[in-house]
């Protein structure tokens, strides 16, 4: 029987006469790692959106696994400053559907959520101040945690760690992995994968079109294929960087 809990054939979006994906195709199975990297404008938010069916597809097909239970973390969120909720109620709005303001939350819940705003390193001091004050980093982390809440079978992350210090954009890369070793698959995409390299188990460059072997190798010819141009791949550590080869060479 078949792991895969979603599936992709030939799919492409076009966008205002523009287009922004091209004829991709592959699966995600139950327990992915899967990574997508891309250069900046190569359609990975796109990507994401179109997954979770907030864009629809010019054509192809999408094939989600029946009742999957699904979390999103977006790379930025709009919100009103003036509304007043705490970085602890913007989480627990991940437990919606166990609960709700009305006819309020359990124990549990609460207990849940408090447990995955320490997860993603944040103090009881932080979580109870209102949500609007908090940095970049720190809302990015709220969101983390509201994804976490829902006890999600695949969580989608866009850009997960791009406002998070390196310190805290390592633990919540450890975070990704114990979740994933307990059976959540996840999908991320992003321009950096050095937080999260030593847990991939699959990786794919995007740039329009998929650059993908269905493994956890970034072969070069995938990378070139995606950011156009001719590179070397330097690995340092768990950190991957990606460098233009004559540039590379001139700075040698």
């Amino acid at each position: 029987m078949s792991k895969k809990i979603i599936q992709v054939k030939n799919l492409s979006v076009e966008l205002s006469g523009h287009t922004i994906l091209e004829e991709l195709s592959f699966g995600v199975e139950s327990g992915d790692f899967f990574v997508v990297i891309g250069p900046n404008g190569g359609g990975k938010t796109i990507l994401v959106k179109t997954l979770l069916g907030l864009i629809k597809p010019s054509s192809g097909e999408i094939i989600i696994k029946e009742g999957l239970r699904i979390g999103y973390v977006p790379q930025f969120v709009l919100f009103d400053v003036n509304f007043p909720v705490s970085a602890f109620e913007v989480a627990m709005m991940g437990r919606q559907g166990h609960g709700s303001f009305l006819s309020g939350y359990k124990t549990n819940d609460k207990k849940k959520v408090s447990r995955a705003l320490e997860d993603v390193g944040l103090a009881e001091e932080i979580y109870r101040h209102p949500f609007s004050d908090l940095s970049g980093g720190q809302k990015q982390r709220v969101l983390i945690a509201r994804a976490l809440v829902s006890d999600p079978e695949v969580i989608f992350l866009d850009e997960p760690t791009a406002s998070i210090d390196p310190v805290s954009n390592e633990k919540v890369g450890q975070l990704f992995s114990k979740l994933n070793k307990k059976g959540v698959t996840i999908f991320m995409v992003t321009h950096d994968v050095g937080a999260v390299s030593q847990f991939i188990t699959k990786i794919g460059c995007l740039n329009r079109k998929l650059f993908f072997h269905d493994s956890k190798e970034l072969s070069t010819d995938m990378v070139q294929g995606a950011y156009g141009c001719y590179i070397d791949l330097v690995s340092h550590g768990v950190a991957h960087r990606i460098l233009d080869k004559k540039k590379h060479h001139k700075d040698a």
